[in-house]
């Protein structure tokens, strides 16, 4: 079942390494890295903010920052705080990010209701006209999903430039 590539690794293997003599000894292994943060993790932007980011994007948050909203929103929902970090995902989302608005979209268009699509589907046309190029691509078949509900007339939403 071995190749013949197979069969030269394990001759080389059997053998050693080919630049050492008999007797040498491999190098030690390397130390172990030094532990800087106990139990550090990972973090990427979207999760947890540390004191200073905490304070700095809640303060540009109440003044209207989209982005800082979205930011803090990521960090309530890896907290757990899933009502707050709704209200900070809408309050993005209605300041025009388009991120939120995208997300607010995946979310409401989740519940299934006729009221929560409409909004869902308001969501999306904010997102693709804010130049979500995700949003864009979910349009019309989520147009589609929306049609179902016989109260919202797909007429009345504006195209998107692009959209078929």
């Amino acid at each position: 079942m071995l190749g013949g590539v197979g069969l030269m690794l394990i001759a080389v293997l059997a053998q050693g390494h080919p630049n050492r003599s008999d007797g040498e000894q491999p190098p030690p292994p390397p130390p172990d890295p030094e532990v800087i943060v106990p139990d550090a993790r990972a973090l990427c932007e979207s999760m947890l903010l540390d004191e200073t980011q905490y304070g700095s994007y809640m303060e540009s948050a109440q003044h209207g920052d989209g982005y800082a909203a979205f930011r803090l929103s990521r960090h309530f929902s890896e907290q757990g705080a899933d009502e707050t970090a709704r209200f900070w995902m809408r309050y993005s989302a209605a300041r025009g990010y388009a991120h939120a608005q995208f997300n607010s979209w995946y979310e409401l268009s989740r519940r299934g209701d006729c009221v929560s699509i409409a909004e869902a589907l308001a969501w999306l046309e904010s997102a693709a006209v804010g130049g979500s190029e995700r949003a864009r691509d979910e349009l019309v078949g989520y147009r589609k999903t929306a049609s179902n509900c016989g109260s919202i007339s797909m007429s009345s939403y504006p195209r998107v430039s692009g959209e078929d």
